[in-house]
């Protein structure tokens, strides 16, 4: 009996680790370049993504470092949910939409090929955000650096809250 038990807490234990290791494949934040950035404050502290670090990063923190943006949600006058945009959190004027694309394998492979782009005026929100589109954005430090949205969803949630959240490819323009 002992065996027994022993052998099925053995293949549980297994079954477990193999539903724990193929849950993980899907998540796009295991890919590099790929980020998920959403409105979701705990205890005051915000979310935004930096070009220096390639990464989401919490603000304000100890290192006084601020993202290179951030997403709100975008809403009308009756308090419609339009979708997620991404603002600079001074309000500076850093966005330019590149490009938008019907399908994904066309926008990553021009994503893949921008290295350069014509001097277009800044703005200082990037609104309409959809997937397969690519903005260029102004980072803290003066240089460039690109987005390619992959998922864009925004919506009320609990308590009246609007939440707007992007899935995203993102590389510094070298």
């Amino acid at each position: 009996n002992k065996k027994i038990i022993m052998k099925t807490q053995f293949k549980i234990f297994l079954l477990a680790i193999l539903i724990v290791v193929t849950s993980c494949e899907g998540d796009e934040n295991s890919n590099p370049g790929f980020y998920t950035l959403n409105t979701e404050v705990t205890s005051n502290i915000f979310n935004g993504f930096s070009f220096e670090s390639l990464n989401i990063i919490h603000y304000p923190n100890k290192q006084n470092t601020k993202p290179d943006f951030i997403v709100l949600t975008q809403m009308n006058e009756t308090g419609t949910v339009l979708g997620p945009y991404l603002s600079q959190q001074d309000l500076e004027s850093r966005f330019i939409l590149s490009n938008t694309f019907m399908d994904y394998n066309s926008a990553k492979s021009y994503f893949d090929t921008l290295t350069t782009f014509k001097n277009k005026t800044l703005e200082q929100s990037a609104f309409g955000i959809k997937p397969n589109q690519i903005w260029i954005i102004k980072t803290n430090k003066g240089d460039f650096g690109k987005i390619l949205i992959i998922e864009a969803k925004a919506e009320i949630v609990e308590n009246n809250t609007p939440f707007a959240e992007i899935k995203f490819k993102a590389e510094k323009i070298k």
